[in-house]
């Protein structure tokens, strides 16, 4: 389960990242 939840959160992470990087919303 620790390992699913840390995928998510670096998915999240990198989600998050990519939104304030790229101009045009996702």
């Amino acid at each position: 389960h620790a390992s699913f939840v840390i995928a998510t959160i670096e998915t999240t992470s990198v989600k998050h990242v990519i939104r304030m990087i790229t101009p045009i919303p996702i």
